[in-house]
């Protein structure tokens, strides 16, 4: 066994005088594995240090304690209470701006209209100006393109006009800027005012020949 360890030691020598780097760099990793292993190793001691009293200045008497709630019960208060807290509670009011606070910094700010949007709100104040011209000018029944296709003459008179029954004071709409009274109703024709005039309306021939009754379906009505 000495003998072993002998030669051990030799061998350590010569490998340390041949590799003096070597030898360095085995030493201090040996250096920090003792320093982080000996913490480790070393018996923990189980007397744990008693805390220091708190320094009291003399004459001092200390605070009293808070009462203890024994019964674990939350205190109760009445909502009309819990109403007048809030309502005094200024964190809990809206903010309101006013103006000797200085800039709203919620209000949006309106930028002046660039040349183009000015264009094109001169170009469409052009073309409402123009429209309303041209409801202004005289537009007969006939050019709003309205056709009559029957009248009926009885307690109340009736005509039908582009499909759509109207009666004697009915308003009879083309477009929103063109818009017929029906102030009479005739056989065969009706009577349509706007703006003061008045405009005859006929019942196209082709209507008048379809709608008329053949002489069975004369006879067939008449009979009982």
């Amino acid at each position: 066994m000495t003998v072993s360890l002998s030669r051990y030691a030799n061998q350590l020598q010569r490998e340390l005088k041949a590799n003096q780097k070597k030898a360095a760099m085995l030493g201090l990793l040996g250096l920090v594995a003792v320093w982080f292993w000996l913490p480790l190793l070393m018996p923990k001691s189980t007397a744990a240090a008693a805390p220091a009293p708190s320094p009291v200045a003399a004459g001092t008497a200390p605070a009293p304690a808070s009462p203890i709630n024994h019964d674990n019960k939350a205190p109760t208060w009445r909502w009309q209470d819990l109403d007048q807290w809030m309502t005094a509670d200024l964190e809990t009011k809206p903010f309101v701006w006013t103006e000797d606070q200085g800039r709203n910094p919620f209000a949006l700010v309106k930028l002046p209209p660039s040349e183009t949007e000015i264009a094109e709100a001169q170009a469409k104040a052009a073309q409402q100006e123009q429209a309303v011209q041209q409801s202004r000018s005289v537009c007969t029944p006939q050019e709003s393109g309205l056709e009559l296709s029957s009248t009926m003459i009885a307690r109340v008179r009736k005509a039908t006009i582009n499909g759509k029954t109207y009666q004697l004071g009915d308003e009879v709409p083309v477009s929103r800027a063109i818009v017929f009274t029906l102030v009479g109703v005739e056989v065969g024709h009706v009577v349509l005012a706007r703006e003061g005039s008045e405009f005859p309306l006929k019942i196209r021939r082709n209507t008048m020949t379809s709608n008329q009754p053949t002489g069975k379906q004369t006879a067939a009505a008449l009979t009982p």
